[in-house]
């Protein structure tokens, strides 16, 4: 059931969800009601209940519904929808579209503002956010529900991103239901970032099941159910668990092993067994399924390649080096120091530090560069220059190496790394902040390369 002193719901309604030709497969009307029905169920767990809905459509985000337009009365939110759907259709009719290439269709089908309906439920929400935190007993988060056609528009990444981060620090739970032939990579970050729920259907006609079994509950009521998994494990997996429960309802619960399907878990029931789906939000989603699953050896891995990736850098385009001459033990080193110092390093000081630090915002992320920058830095770039001038052979001139060229390094490592780090502390998720130093490094472990290269007499 729903916190009994009532949840702020925001439901982003995609309208191609509502056209004859729709992606779902599922007659738009029929799906509508099926919405409908939600909400009216959502609407009877608490009287206190709030309802927004916002259309989705590729020139704007309007107002469906709101408590204020229906005149403080619940009841009418079905007719009042209705009404405004049928309006919005008819403003922007879809019988240009039959004469169009079908991938061209589609693709027109599938951009829709989704920047600008979270950005306008975000803004819904901070205005009503305070009057709700202060009534709420079980700080149930407010939740804005996706319910999408299309794939995700490159072009609209950051606006995406930016509203993400702007939920996550807002302390809204951005839930997902994609009805579309693909995964939203958008959607998962969404979800997995803000503590939200992701799901594809694998069978959309069944769409109000879905609903109620996976979305009705509100997010501190989710916290007290039983899901079958532990709290600890990820949110890409809890996903999945819920993913499970629906299918298997939808599908009846019978038994036997399931091939490759939609979502994230696959099978024909509740004992089968299945894989990830073959698009699976693309090759980030995939990397940050294995990042939460082995976080370590993941990070591991990805540092010991660009650590390799930069020497080789420096090698090529700095010394100019020819590819038959290669310095390999240079390279292998590096890379060794990725996989077995850098990464486990930075994993651990990462996680300390988060915890070390409680502030958010700007204050937050500069007191974590301070820390970083002035306390581990120094520390870390000097055990560095020691290891590699020790694995060089050169153990009795670690010091001299060191006195030499360390000061030097530091303010090298401040010119990139202050800026970077800042960025980092301030706007990337925790799981992602070895990955952003990472990729930053690349530029550093070329001139840490240089600058420790064997000098010649």
């Amino acid at each position: 059931m729903a916190d009994a002193d009532g949840e702020l719901l925001v439901l982003l309604l995609d309208t191609n969800l509502l056209r004859s030709d729709s992606a779902a497969g599922v007659p738009g009307d029929v799906l509508l009601q099926q919405v409908l029905l939600f909400l009216k169920a959502h609407q009877l767990l608490s009287e206190n209940n709030h309802q927004c809905i916002i259309a989705l459509q590729p020139n704007g985000s309007p107002v469906l519904y709101t408590l204020s337009s229906a005149a403080g009365s619940a009841a009418a939110m079905p007719a009042l929808v209705l009404e405004r759907v049928q309006q919005l259709l008819l403003e922007t009719p879809a019988a240009g579209l039959q004469q169009q290439p079908e991938q061209q269709q589609q693709q027109q089908q599938q951009e829709v503002a989704l920047a600008a309906g979270l950005s306008r439920a975000l803004c819904y929400t901070s205005r009503l956010l305070p009057r709700y935190a202060a009534s709420t007993r079980h700080k149930a988060k407010p939740r804005i529900l996706s319910l999408l056609a299309g794939a995700d528009t490159p072009l609209q990444y950051i606006p995406v991103m930016n509203c993400i981060f702007a939920a996550q620090h807002a302390g809204v739970a951005l839930d997902a239901c994609i009805l579309g032939a693909a995964d939203s990579a958008f959607m998962q970050q969404a979800a997995h970032i803000t503590g939200g729920v992701y799901l594809r259907p694998h069978q959309p006609a069944a769409l109000l099941q879905y609903l109620l079994g996976v979305f009705s509950a509100d997010t501190a009521t989710r916290a007290s159910l039983n899901l079958g998994i532990h709290s600890s494990r990820s949110s890409r997996q809890h996903n999945s668990s819920w993913q499970v429960r629906a299918e298997a309802g939808a599908g009846g619960g019978s038994s036997g092993s399931g091939g490759k399907g939609k979502g994230y878990s696959s099978g024909g029931g509740s004992s089968g067994s299945g894989s990830n789906s073959e698009g699976g939000g693309g090759l980030f989603a995939a990397y940050s399924s294995a990042l939460q699953q082995h976080p370590l050896l993941v990070k591991a891995l990805t540092t010991a390649f660009l650590s390799a990736i930069g020497n080789l850098i420096c090698q090529v385009f700095i010394e100019k080096q020819d590819i038959d001459k290669l310095d390999w033990k240079r390279i292998n080193t590096f890379t060794l120091l990725g996989l077995l110092w850098v990464a486990p390093c930075l994993h651990f000081w990462y996680g300390s530090l988060n915890k070390i630090v409680t502030l958010q915002g700007n204050a937050g992320a500069l007191a974590r560069m301070a820390c970083d920058q002035l306390g581990f830095a120094p520390l870390f770039v000097g055990s560095m220059m020691a290891i590699l001038t020790a694995l060089d052979g050169k153990s009795d001139k670690v010091i001299d190496t060191l006195k030499a060229d360390l000061p030097s390094a530091i303010k090298a490592n401040w010119a990139l790394w202050v800026p970077a780090q800042f960025l980092n502390f301030r706007f990337v998720p925790a799981q992602y902040q070895v990955l952003f130093s990472n990729v930053v490094a690349l530029a550093w472990n070329v001139y840490l390369s240089f600058a420790t290269r064997p000098k010649t007499a």
